[in-house]
C-alpha cells in the first residue's frame, strides 16, 4: 500500500483519487465539487 512507505502527503492523497477514478463510478467533476465547495 502507498501508506507503507514515506511519501509525502500530496502522494497519498494523489494515489488515492487515482484509485477512486479506476474503481469506483465517481468522475473526475464529482471528486472537484466534492473537494472544492
Amino acid at each position: 500500500m502507498v501508506s507503507d512507505y514515506s511519501f509525502e502527503t500530496d502522494t497519498i492523497i494523489t494515489a488515492i483519487l487515482h484509485d477512486t477514478l479506476e474503481d469506483t463510478k465517481l468522475t473526475k467533476e464529482r471528486i472537484r465539487l466534492r473537494i472544492w465547495r
